[in-house]
């Protein structure tokens, strides 16, 4: 199991004025440039999927004025069972943000953010904001995947930590290298302001998901720190544990890649860019399709023979009222 080190940072702020985006830091905001290297989260790196911790991402201020940002925007319906996630949402669009992060990336990283086949494009500009009280979570998942077109998608998640969390102990070790500095602590209690913003709240990776038995298998925890950076592939199942005191915030987004080619027979004409959430047989012959890319599909065997678009967000139930008509609802609130 890893455990990731403590990352000095100021206990009170002042609370500064929104602002569309951030600008870049001064360099005495942040860790040395050797020092903030992204650090391996899970153990045998090579052996599991992409998994960074980038300590001091952001600095206390910047912080502050993304959790006022996310304060400001509109909660997000959520439409999910409480039992799988009950946190609180918030989205907003900000090519801005993107664009300034993802340049501070590109600094911190540079080659490691190349993935064979492809172009590293950006920060996905559709930010989500995510507050967690105490009794709240995120169970077990895979991040989704984000299409922007038929050769651009979402392949790594981006994940800021925007509070600290409290802790009783921080001597585990980071990666294969052994221990990275166990001090931890800023008033010798092992926590930023002697209780820290919330309890509970780790990022917790698993071997597998739901229904096997790697999803009982913990490969790594991830303790919240304010500022850190932690970037995943999408294909890493992890849960956000229950929050047991206090609040935590979060905001992510995702990292766009641009493939340089595209194998037709890997990826054939009509084929939903995303999830599939919903399938109806319209007769014997011919059946519906609904899922992320807000699309219905229909098709004859495995030929796709027609697309019908209309929904905004993603489609989750589809109907067949007889074999020339069906009703589809959608995350967008119309059917």
């Amino acid at each position: 199991m890893t455990h990731l080190p403590f990352p000095q940072a100021e206990t009170h702020l002042p609370f500064p004025q929104a602002e569309t985006h951030l600008p870049c830091p001064q360099a005495e905001t942040h860790l040395p440039l050797l020092e903030q290297r992204a650090m391996a989260v899970l153990p045998g790196q090579s052996s599991h999927p992409y998994c960074r911790l980038i300590p001091q991402f952001l600095n206390a201020a910047e912080c502050v004025a993304l959790k006022l940002r996310m304060g400001q925007t509109q909660s997000a319906n959520s439409h999910y069972p409480p039992s799988y996630r009950n946190n609180q949402r918030s989205v907003f669009d900000d090519a801005a943000l993107a664009a300034d992060l993802g340049a501070r990336l590109q600094q911190t990283l540079g080659g490691e953010l190349m993935l064979a086949g492809c172009d590293f494009v950006g920060i996905n500009p559709r930010w989500r904001g995510c507050q967690y009280l105490a009794g709240q979570q995120f169970n077990l998942h895979q991040d989704g995947v984000f299409h922007q077109d038929a050769i651009t998608r979402s392949r790594l998640s981006f994940m800021i930590y925007l509070d600290d969390a409290g802790t009783v102990d921080d001597a585990g070790t980071v990666d294969d290298a052994g221990t990275v500095d166990d001090a931890g602590t800023v008033d010798g209690t092992g926590t930023v302001d002697g209780t820290g913003a919330f309890t509970g709240g780790d990022t917790i990776f698993y071997q597998d998901g739901p229904g096997t038995a790697g999803a009982n298998v913990e490969i790594a925890r991830v303790r919240p720190r304010l500022g850190s950076l932690i970037i995943f592939a999408h294909t890493l199942w992890h849960a956000g544990a229950v929050v047991t005191r206090g609040s935590k915030s979060i905001l992510r987004s995702d990292l766009l890649y641009r493939e340089h080619t595209v194998d037709a027979a890997a990826a054939p004409s009509g084929c939903h860019l995303g999830y599939v959430f919903t399938l109806a047989s319209l007769d014997r012959q011919t059946y519906a399709s609904g899922g992320r890319d807000a699309s219905i599909r229909l098709w004859q065997g495995a030929q796709c023979v027609g697309v019908l678009h209309g929904h905004t967000q993603s489609v989750l139930k589809i109907a067949a009222l007889g074999a020339d008509h069906l009703a589809a609802i959608s995350r967008d609130h119309s059917v």
